[in-house]
C-alpha cells in the first residue's frame, strides 16, 4: 500500500511532529520525578520493597508470571535494577525528544514506564499513569521508523506518513477521558456537582493545593457556580466536537486546554494536564498551522512515499479491536453497571478484558466523580523519649500552617498524594505501618522524602499519627492554613527488640 500526503487539511505531519516531542517531556519529567522517589518508595529500604513483593506473589501466586504482572523486576529485585530502568527513561526521553531513533525509542519508553508502574503497585494507581501508557503505546503507531526524525523543513518529516487509523484512536482516547469524567460527576449522585456548589470545596479539599488555591476559593459564589457549568459544558458538550468538522475540533482544542490550564494553575496534579494538552494536538491538521508551513511540509512528504507492509496494518486492526471491545466494556460498566449482557458475550469480553488489563494501556477514565467537601489532613509526629514530640514536614502536602502551598511542576510527589487519600480512610491503611515501621528503622531513602534533620541525625523511638481537619486561613493573618484539635489517627508505635513494629507503651504511662 502507497499512501501519499495530497490534502493538508485530512493529514497529521506537523501534529505528530509536536506530539512525539512533548510526549518526549512527559516521559522525562515521569522518569526524573521517580528516579528521586523510587528507593524511598520500593527500593530495598522502601515503603513497599519490590523484593518483599516478589516473595508475596511467589508464596500466594505460585503461577505468576510476566503476562500476569509484566515487570523487567522478574530479572532482579535489585535497587540497581530500579536505578537504571529510570536512567534508561531518562535516556530514550531524550532520544525522543531530539527525534533520535524514534520508533525504539516509544517502545522502549512504553515498556520501562509499564515496568515500573507494574512494580510501583499503590504508588502508581493514578489515572495519569495509566493515560500515560496508553498514549505511549498508541505513539508506536504513527512514530518514524529510522534513526532520525529531523524537523519537517529539513525534508525528513515525510518519510513515514501516519495512517488515518491512528489519528482516531487518538481522539477516541481524548473523547473517553474528558466526557467520562464529566458522565461520572453526574452518574457518582453526588449533589455538589449538581448543585453546583463542587468549586466551592475544590480548591480547599484537592489533593496538593497551591497558593493560588487559596485566592481562587476566595472568589465569590456565582463564579464557583459559573466554573462548575463550564466544567459540564467542556467535558459533556466539547468532546463531541472532537469528531466534528475542522471548526469544532478547533472548538473543542482551545476549550479543553483553557480547562487544563486553569486546573494546572490552581492545583498539582504532576504531568497530568501537560500530557492531556499534549493528546489535544490531534485535534488539528497541517492546514491549521499556516499556509507556509504546510505547503512546505506536504511538497517534501508527497516525495517520500510510505509503503505501509501487511503485518503493520494487521497489527494496527487488532489494535483497533481491542481498543472497541475494552472500552466499550468500560463505557458499559460506566453507564450501565447494573445491566447484564448475554453470557457468552460478557465472557467473551471479559476474557479479552483480563489478557488485557495487566499492561494498562487501555483503560477507564473518569476523575473527580465526587467531590470531597471536607480537608483531613494526617500529621505524623516522632519522639526520641515519648514527651517532646515533633511533627514530620512533607516537602507538598500541607502541613505547618504558615507554610505556602507550593508548585510541583510536571513533579509528582507520590507519597505525599498516598497520604491524601489515606486521610479519607477512617483506619490507616497497610502501607501507611510500612512509612511508620521505615521512620523508626531511620531509612534513608524514606527520610530524604521529608523535610531533614527532623531529629539532628538521630532515629525516633516513637511515632504516632494525628488527624486534623484544614481549612484555608482568612485573609489578614500570615497563616495560610487553620486546623482545628487532633484526633488519634492508629495508635503510637515502636520497634521491639527484634525490630518489629508494635504498640508503643510511652514513658510515665500505666503498662
Amino acid at each position: 500500500m502507497v499512501e501519499y500526503v495530497t490534502d493538508p487539511r485530512h493529514s497529521q505531519l506537523l501534529p505528530r511532529w509536536i506530539f512525539l516531542r512533548l510526549l518526549g517531556i512527559v516521559y522525562l519529567s515521569a522518569f526524573g520525578s521517580l528516579w528521586f522517589q523510587v528507593d524511598g518508595l520500593i527500593g530495598s529500604q522502601g515503603i513497599v520493597p519490590v523484593d518483599a513483593l516478589f516473595e508475596q506473589i511467589r508464596s500466594r501466586s505460585p503461577s505468576m508470571s510476566f503476562w500476569n504482572f509484566p515487570t523487567l523486576s522478574w530479572l532482579s529485585t535489585s535497587d540497581r535494577m530500579l536505578h537504571g530502568q529510570c536512567i534508561a527513561g531518562l535516556l530514550f526521553s531524550l532520544f525522543l525528544i531530539l527525534g533520535m531513533l524514534p520508533l525504539l525509542s516509544v517502545i522502549v519508553l512504553w515498556g520501562l514506564y509499564l515496568s515500573l508502574s507494574t512494580t510501583g503497585n499503590i504508588f502508581f494507581q493514578f489515572q495519569w499513569d495509566t493515560l500515560l501508557l496508553e498514549a505511549g503505546l498508541l505513539s508506536v503507531l504513527v512514530a518514524p521508523h529510522g534513526l532520525r526524525d529531523a524537523f519537517p523543513l529539513h525534508g525528513q518529516l515525510g518519510r513515514l506518513v501516519p495512517w488515518e487509523i491512528p489519528k482516531w484512536l487518538f481522539r477516541w482516547l481524548l473523547f473517553r477521558l474528558i466526557f467520562f469524567a464529566g458522565v461520572v460527576k453526574l452518574t457518582s449522585g453526588d449533589p455538589s456537582w449538581r448543585n453546583l456548589s463542587a468549586l466551592e470545596y475544590h480548591f480547599q479539599t484537592q489533593p496538593l493545593p497551591v497558593w493560588t488555591s487559596w485566592y481562587a476559593h476566595q472568589l465569590p459564589l456565582w463564579i464557583h457556580h459559573l466554573g462548575v457549568l463550564m466544567v459540564f459544558i467542556v467535558e459533556l458538550l466539547l468532546p463531541w466536537f472532537i469528531f466534528g468538522s475542522r471548526k469544532m475540533r478547533k472548538i473543542a482544542f482551545v476549550g479543553i486546554n483553557i480547562l487544563q490550564l486553569m486546573i494546572a494553575v490552581t492545583g498539582n496534579y504532576g504531568f497530568f494536564n501537560f500530557l492531556t494538552s499534549s493528546i489535544t494536538i490531534w485535534l488539528l491538521d497541517d492546514s491549521m498551522f499556516g499556509a507556509r508551513w504546510s505547503e512546505r511540509v506536504h511538497k517534501q512528504a508527497s516525495s517520500h512515499p510510505t509503503f505501509l507492509k501487511k503485518w503493520i496494518r494487521a497489527t494496527v486492526l487488532i489494535w483497533v479491536g481491542l481498543v472497541a471491545v475494552v472500552s466499550g466494556e468500560h463505557i458499559r460498566q460506566t453507564l450501565f453497571a447494573s445491566a447484564s449482557g448475554p453470557v457468552i458475550t460478557r465472557g467473551a469480553i471479559r476474557y479479552v478484558y483480563n489478557h488485557v488489563k495487566p499492561f494498562r494501556s487501555i483503560n477507564r477514565y473518569g476523575l473527580f466523580a465526587v467531590m470531597t467537601t471536607r480537608r483531613d489532613e494526617i500529621v505524623i509526629e516522632g519522639s526520641i523519649d515519648g514527651r517532646v514530640w515533633k511533627e514530620y514536614e512533607f516537602f507538598w502536602k500541607p502541613g505547618v500552617s504558615d507554610r505556602r502551598p507550593a508548585f510541583t511542576g510536571l513533579h509528582m510527589p507520590r507519597l505525599d498524594w498516598r497520604m491524601w487519600f489515606a486521610s479519607l480512610r477512617d483506619d490507616p491503611p497497610s502501607w501507611y505501618f510500612r512509612f511508620v515501621h521505615r521512620l523508626l528503622e531511620g531509612s534513608a531513602p524514606v527520610d530524604q522524602m521529608l523535610y531533614p534533620n527532623l531529629f539532628s541525625g538521630q532515629v525516633p523511638r516513637f511515632i504516632r499519627g494525628f488527624r486534623y481537619e484544614y481549612r484555608f486561613a482568612r485573609s489578614g493573618t500570615a497563616d495560610w492554613w487553620q486546623r482545628d484539635k487532633p484526633r488519634s489517627y492508629g495508635p503510637v508505635m515502636q520497634l521491639d527488640q527484634m525490630g518489629n513494629l508494635q504498640e508503643a507503651k510511652l514513658p510515665g504511662h500505666d503498662e
